[in-house]
């Protein structure tokens, strides 16, 4: 296990804040580190208590698995999104004081989020809250990969901030997240399912599939809708 002492978080964050006062733009820091193994599901749960938006996203068949919570920054488009999202995601990656001595898959910066298949079209209430493009850069990070588990801050520093007090601010926060104690909540399940017009979309998969069969197309993406309500 490869440990990062707090002078160094200290010294990165010292450093920021001079870039800062250099340039006069605001600087992101990442730090990642390896922690003792802990339930993705129980770390998400202890996410509450500090009142920031949380993010889960696993893949069972690969033991993989990811748990955002808060956010230190945006990556928003609108227009060309692919080129906008590229463009922002490298220069960020550039500019930013990342410490990652681990080369695995989900940890350091990571974006979180994704793309409307097409923007021009009119959206339903349920999405009007969402941008055509968005990604997120979690504040803080647990990454799961097999058997190992790490963690990492992301932090948006600014040119009066101060180091010490931001190094005591994320070891509060990392004292919550890691609370072991944390129960997760029983008799959580599924109460109704309801899927959104589905001759409709049975339709659209047959028309899709003439499309292909005559070379017109060569994927097409049919997305079901499903409403899911939970039991509280």
């Amino acid at each position: 296990m490869i440990e990062m002492k707090e002078d160094q978080i200290e010294f990165l964050l010292s450093k920021a804040i001079d870039q800062v006062k250099t340039n006069g733009e605001i600087q992101l820091v990442s730090f990642t580190k390896q922690v003792n193994r802990i339930d993705p599901l129980v770390f998400f749960e202890a996410a509450k208590m500090l009142e920031k938006n949380r993010i889960f996203w696993s893949s069972t068949a690969d033991d993989f698995c990811v748990v955002g919570v808060g956010k230190a920054y945006d990556i928003v488009a609108n227009k060309s999104r692919y080129n906008e999202t590229e463009k922002e995601w490298n220069k960020l990656l550039q500019e930013a004081i990342i410490h990652n001595p681990y080369e695995v898959a989900g940890t350091g910066l990571l974006a979180l989020g994704g793309m409307s298949f097409d923007p021009k079209r009119e959206r339903s209430s349920l999405w009007e809250n969402f941008q055509p493009s968005r990604f997120t850069i979690p504040e803080f990070l647990l990454t799961k990969n097999n058997n190992t588990t790490y963690f990492t801050i992301n932090i948006q520093v600014t040119k009066n901030d101060h180091p010490k007090q931001m190094l005591r601010a994320c070891k509060q926060a990392e004292k919550k997240l890691f609370n072991t104690f944390i129960k997760i909540p029983q008799g959580v399940g599924i109460k109704s399912k309801e899927e959104k017009n589905p001759e409709a979309w049975k339709h659209s998969v047959r028309l899709a599939k003439e499309k292909i069969e005559k070379n017109e197309a060569k994927k097409n993406c049919a997305c079901k809708g499903i409403t899911l309500r939970t039991k509280e």
